[in-house]
């Protein structure tokens, strides 16, 4: 909301012919498009089939082999979980060690997923860019007169010298 504030568009500058800057639209996404399909391994694509052919093949499997191929998983693997009251992680020395799910969160970001989180940094940071250019307002007249106005300006107040200078 302070963005859209900051940024304090004129209804002028949305009428305003814009239409030179599609073509430069339409190349930065072609080419970010391609490096991240380039870059990101294929297992890490945002479009993966695999994934739906799974969950397609769990979905229609009847609940009697679902639940035969559960009890056998069961069976085979000896696991007493009466006794688990929290998740836990073997530490470097063997020992077992307590972590919050906060530091399991950063775990996974900061090791399997560090290319999401680099984009999602420099997407934020384009975002903080573009804002700030959008707010830097451009002089049109650069001249003598324009420097002295923007320094200096009249107050024409009822009673007031109109040629008393204050400094902004």
């Amino acid at each position: 909301m302070f963005i859209l504030m900051l940024i304090n568009i004129r209804t002028s500058e949305l009428q305003s012919n814009n239409i030179n800057s599609i073509p430069l639209a339409l190349f930065i996404t072609i080419l970010l498009n391609y490096a991240l399909f380039q870059l990101l391994p294929y297992s890490i694509a945002i479009i993966n089939s695999y994934n739906n052919k799974l969950s397609n093949i769990i979905y229609y499997l009847p609940t009697s082999k679902y639940n035969d191929i559960i009890t056998h998983i069961s069976k085979n693997i000896d696991i007493n979980t009466a006794n688990v009251m929290f998740v836990t992680s073997n530490s470097w020395d063997g020992n077992m060690a307590e972590t919050s799910h906060i530091s399991t969160i950063g775990n996974i970001l900061y090791t399997s997923y560090n290319m999401w989180l680099f984009i999602a940094s420099f997407i934020l940071l384009l975002a903080m860019v573009g804002a700030i250019i959008i707010t830097i307002k451009q002089e049109r007249n650069r001249g003598i007169s324009s420097m002295v106005e923007r320094l200096f300006y009249t107050q024409n107040v009822k009673g007031s010298n109109p040629l008393l200078l204050k400094i902004i």
